[in-house]
């Protein structure tokens, strides 16, 4: 009699010898962890930056609500529970205020102390530097912009090297700056002031650079808005003390192919820098782009289909997990290969109605997404049951096992990824009773077993 096998993690694969290994279909699930509630609760309201995760808690900001209407940062637990605020930032009169406003992009973190910046307020109104500890103790500024050499508006979150943190000015139309700030506040520089924008919007280096730098080595990688030489944007680097700033790629005249206005963070994956722009591209609803980071072999991956009346596509940075991209726009998650192909639209957010603008689900996913296993995060600025915004998870499919089988004499070879499952047998399903087979030898990263088939009929599973 020929041996059958079963294998599986909660849904078993039957199979046969000599028979296709058939595999489940696991489904991609959106999960509502959080609704911000404000005023009521005065949780905040508009989350528009990156989670930051570390030992299973969710750090964050919003750009609206709290006590003083302008904004707050929130901690929870990446299961949705224990949601708090540790701060909540002060009422501006009429634009200055103590510790800042609108704190629109996400947080960074350093042992136990998290950075962040605020769009506006501050003693200026011109926005802040903000540091806090992760129990909400502790908050400072560190630094007040006021709107001179410093430029005004930080945006585009803080990059943490060392003892330094980097960051990008961007929010007036005609400026924008790249800056560094020491970790405990104590010296502040302005590394680079973008030149400004002629009559037609076009410069020579860019303006708004919303989306912040990367740091890698003593080189810093970023993009702005606009500017440039056709008013579209530009992709740059520069040495972190503020020397040799270079131009990588200067967006073309539209309508073009390769995009306008770059709004995201780059991806760095080996030499190479991938980004989104909002506009532009084949379809003029932006692109996905690759550049090496010498400025060389600029591709367009992906062009985006034109907007509905009223929108914008509006892609986020990426997130990269194995060989794909996921990203979000103003109304879905989606992913693409590395190499540009595959694209899909993995979900939908749904309307938002009434004058309240709520639904189930959150509305407008605009920062980017934080992976975690086979789950994404992210926030929507809008939408949830309150109107106010949502976090949620996103999970995706689990890579099915690829467990194999081959006969040699009269035995059966059972094989399966080394990864911390364990083989286990029955000869009668309905009983329920799974015998430990083992984990077998472990050759070439698999585990290996050798089962002599002693002609009654045998199941075998995949346990934890």
């Amino acid at each position: 009699m020929i041996p059958q096998f079963s294998f599986g993690r909660g849904v078993s694969w039957l199979v046969c010898l000599g028979c296709a290994l058939i595999q489940p279909l696991f489904a991609q699930t959106l999960t509502t962890l959080h609704a911000f509630q404000d005023p009521a609760n005065y949780e905040g309201s508009q989350p528009m930056g990156r989670l930051l995760l570390t030992n299973g808690i969710f750090y964050g900001t919003t750009e609206a609500g709290g006590t003083g209407g302008v904004g707050t940062i929130f901690k929870m637990n990446a299961d949705g529970t224990s949601f708090s605020v540790l701060h909540s930032f002060d009422p501006q009169n009429p634009l200055a205020n103590s510790d800042g406003a609108d704190p629109y992009s996400g947080l960074t973190l350093s042992g136990n102390t998290l950075y962040g910046e605020a769009v506006g307020g501050g003693s200026s109104g011109y926005g802040t530097l903000f540091k806090v500890n992760t129990d909400g103790t502790g908050f400072e500024v560190l630094y007040n912009f006021t709107g001179r050499e410093d430029d005004l508006g930080p945006m585009g979150g803080l990059s943490l090297s060392g003892n330094t943190l980097y960051g990008t000015t961007g929010i007036a139309e005609n400026s924008a700056s790249v800056f560094s700030v020491t970790a405990d506040g104590s010296s502040f520089k302005t590394l680079h002031y973008f030149s400004t924008k002629y009559q037609n919007g076009t410069n020579t280096d860019g303006a708004r650079a919303v989306a912040g730098v990367i740091v890698v080595s003593n080189t810093l990688y970023g993009a702005a808005q606009r500017g440039g030489l056709y008013g579209n944007g530009t992709v740059f680097a520069m040495s972190t003390d503020g020397t040799s700033f270079r131009l990588l790629h200067t967006f073309a005249a539209t309508p073009n192919t390769d995009g306008a206005y770059p709004s995201s963070a780059l991806t760095l994956l080996g030499t190479r820098l991938y980004g989104t722009t909002q506009f532009g591209g084949s379809f003029g609803g932006g692109t996905i782009y690759r550049l090496n980071t010498d400025g060389t072999g600029f591709t367009n991956l992906f062009s985006f289909p034109p907007p509905l009346p009223g929108d914008v596509i509006w892609p986020s940075g990426l997130t990269v997990i194995g060989n794909s991209f996921y990203g979000t726009t103003e109304h879905t998650i989606f992913k693409i290969n590395t190499d540009g192909s595959g694209f899909a639209t993995l979900y939908t957010f749904g309307p938002i109605y009434g004058s309240t603008q709520t639904n189930l689900n959150g509305a407008f996913p605009w920062a980017d997404m934080l992976a975690a296993g086979n789950l994404l995060y992210g926030t929507a600025s809008g939408g949830g049951i309150f109107g106010d915004g949502t976090i949620f998870s996103f999970a995706l499919p689990v890579t099915p096992l690829k467990p194999s089988l081959s006969l040699l004499g009269q035995n059966v070879i059972l094989s399966w990824p080394a990864n911390g499952l364990n083989l286990q047998s029955t000869t009668d399903l309905a009983s329920g009773v799974w015998a430990a087979v083992g984990s077998g030898t472990v050759v070439d990263g698999q585990n290996t077993v050798t089962n002599l088939i002693s002609g009654r009929l045998q199941f075998y599973r995949l346990s934890q």
